[in-house]
């Protein structure tokens, strides 16, 4: 199964010639062929993380609550509001969800330590208290 990958893989870069079997390619043809595959390969490529960048993209909007930096549970869509209960552990799934909104500059990064219970971030933490942070959880840990 391995082996018919690679051999798969191969086929796709270099492919056998349609000419005569008594034709020998020079090695400019060849890097001309090599060259064009690669390129239809990066284009593909291109495009592939074109399409990933734009499925990742999420409106937290609907779902951040600005006063706690947390972002609520659910959505009610019939009422038109967000759910009163908020994600506030780092140990929950919201923690993958508010570092992907954090990198992309769509949340602020005092949610993640919202998230995290802690009262400080770890620049004003170490301003105090070097190496701590406050929390009001144990799920925090020292910086």
């Amino acid at each position: 199964m391995q082996c018919r990958a690679a051999l798969d893989e191969l086929a796709l870069l270099a492919p056998l010639s349609d000419r005569s079997t008594d034709e020998i390619p020079t090695l400019r043809d060849l890097a001309h062929q090599g060259s064009d595959r690669a390129a239809e390969r990066i284009t593909a490529i291109e495009r592939l993380a074109s399409q990933a960048g734009e499925l990742s993209r999420m409106e937290y909007d609907f779902l951040f609550d600005g006063a706690s930096h947390l972002l609520a549970i659910g959505y009610n869509v019939d009422g038109r509001r967000r759910d009163t209960s908020y994600y506030d552990l780092l140990a929950s799934e919201a923690r993958l969800c508010s570092f992907v909104g954090i990198a992309q500059g769509q949340l602020p990064q005092e949610s993640w330590f919202a998230l995290a219970g802690c009262s400080r971030t770890p620049a004003e933490s170490r301003s105090s208290f070097p190496g701590a942070v406050r929390c009001s959880n144990t799920s925090c840990r020292s910086w």
